[in-house]
């Protein structure tokens, strides 16, 4: 029996076509940054915030910590943080439009 995939577009879906794409940007992140890219610096794992963080590249918003913890994020020496390039993810009207 061969089940058929559905091509159903969720909600989660739709909002993913158009929410940002983060990258980061090899610099320190500005003081009235909104958001920033973090990774540990040599551990496997390592929490703070109560957020963990890995060798790979976690974005965090500003948004989602307190002004307390979004400071003592930004300081913290097991991590290296940096600011982050947002760039809108590539909308319909972009479609056949060369690159």
């Amino acid at each position: 029996m061969t089940r058929k995939r559905s091509t159903k577009t969720t909600t989660a879906d739709a909002a993913n076509e158009t929410a940002p794409v983060w990258a980061a940007s090899g610099e320190a992140p500005p003081e009235d940054a909104t958001a920033v890219a973090v990774q540990t610096r040599s551990a496997e794992r390592f929490f703070r915030c109560g957020l963990q963080f890995s060798r790979e590249w976690r974005f965090v918003s500003r948004d989602s910590l307190s002004a307390t913890d979004w400071q003592r994020l930004l300081a913290e020496p097991h991590l290296r943080v940096q600011g982050v390039t947002r760039t809108a993810a590539p909308s319909e009207t972009d479609e056949g439009v060369p690159q």
